[in-house]
């Protein structure tokens, strides 16, 4: 009887710090999503431009624009997860969400292998499109969880966009314009909300 009093003590503990946390995530969140929109942002805007016509990207260029951004994100993560332990003590809120936003790489893998086979099995690159529109739902996902923890507008706000975003890229698949969506949500739902968390990081800690 005393464990599950203890339990339950525990449990409502652990739910009051949840609800009634105010102070934004950490850093390292927000400087990770600020350097990947920036860094994919720039890249799905230079394919944009080259599978509209704007831009002749050919060659050692292509493979530059192909591989180079996940390579320089890597370097920057390096970097930035480097520093994060020299940040102060996590609330319970904000290691939730620091963990909510870190499943999505573990997602993303998962969903990446599923479309590889049926793009495969099925030979349609069709389904690639089907993958890109399935990320941004689950970035959707994620920044609701924000939503409901934090009780923030602007968390909805972005989440919101993020599954406005999935639902135009389904609609414009195999069409440039896929690619130009794809870069908008990149700098206005994960460069943008990136940032904005940075700030809000820097204004608790000063």
């Amino acid at each position: 009887m005393n464990q599950d009093q203890e339990n339950a003590h525990a449990d409502l503990a652990f739910m009051r710090e949840l609800v009634s946390d105010t102070a934004p995530p950490g850093q390292t969140t927000g400087k990770t999503l600020f350097a990947a929109g920036l860094i994919y942002g720039v890249q799905t805007l230079l394919q944009w431009a080259e599978f509209s016509g704007r831009l002749e990207i050919t060659g050692i260029w292509m493979l530059a624009v192909i591989l180079g951004p996940t390579l320089v994100f890597l370097g920057v993560l390096v970097v930035i997860l480097r520093g994060a332990g020299k940040s102060g003590r996590k609330t319970m809120a904000g290691r939730a969400l620091d963990y909510a936003f870190s499943a999505i790489g573990a997602t993303n893998l998962c969903l990446l292998a599923i479309f590889w086979i049926t793009a495969v099995k099925l030979d349609s690159p069709y389904a690639w499109f089907s993958y890109g529109a399935a990320i941004f739902a689950v970035q959707g996902m994620v920044w609701f969880i924000a939503f409901r923890i934090r009780q923030r507008l602007w968390l909805g706000a972005v989440s919101a966009g993020w599954f406005g975003t999935a639902v135009l890229l389904a609609l414009t698949a195999g069409t440039p314009e896929f690619v130009l969506v794809a870069s908008f949500g990149m700098f206005a739902l994960m460069a943008l909300p990136g940032w904005i968390m940075m700030r809000s990081g820097r204004d608790a800690e000063s």
